[in-house]
């Protein structure tokens, strides 16, 4: 699915496993990952909205909270690797896609859920990167670039060690995987 057009790539889901489905399931990875987390014993709720906009995140983060009463755990595993371009190749498109799904789909997820894990000063937030953002240019996946998703995935663990450095003394943790 494109991001943002409800195959979901942009979309979140809270459940208490952590589970997931994905982008090509056929079904938004929301409703894929909430049936997985139930048939897998667990107790999972789906949001169809897009971590995109601080509106979307903020629905996300309530429709945990309305299920689950608390966040303990916040995984922002949204994402989706987009066109395999150089940065000549790269549209505007591109890099805005992959930079709001991946960088501030992660910030606005956890601006949303900070308020309710610092008021009972514990949360973990955990922002999965891609070893994207580390390997020298062309020695990942076998030699292709992708400007706007290596920078994107970069851009994570900068948020992660800010993340990390704001929670300090509060109990919250932040770590990029």
């Amino acid at each position: 699915g494109e991001p943002g057009g409800g195959g979901g790539a942009d979309q979140c889901l809270c459940v208490a496993a952590g589970l997931r489905g994905g982008p090509h399931s056929g079904e938004s990875g929301a409703g894929t990952g909430a049936r997985a987390g139930l048939c897998a014993g667990g107790v999972a709720v789906a949001d169809s909205n897009s971590v995109r906009s601080v509106s979307g995140a903020s629905g996300i983060v309530g429709t945990a909270l309305d299920r689950f009463g608390r966040i303990d755990v916040v995984v922002n595993n949204a994402g989706f690797l987009g066109s395999e371009r150089t940065v000549p190749g790269t549209t505007e498109d591109d890099f805005e896609s992959l930079i709001s799904v991946h960088l501030l789909g992660a910030a606005f997820v956890t601006q949303a859920a900070w308020p309710s894990m610092e008021e009972r000063q514990y949360g973990r937030i955990v922002n999965l990167s891609s070893n994207a953002a580390f390997f020298p240019v062309g020695d990942d996946n076998d030699g292709v670039i992708n400007s706007a998703y290596m920078a994107s995935k970069a851009a994570v663990i900068r948020l992660t060690e800010a993340l990390a450095g704001e929670a300090r003394g509060e109990r919250l943790y932040a770590c990029a995987l």
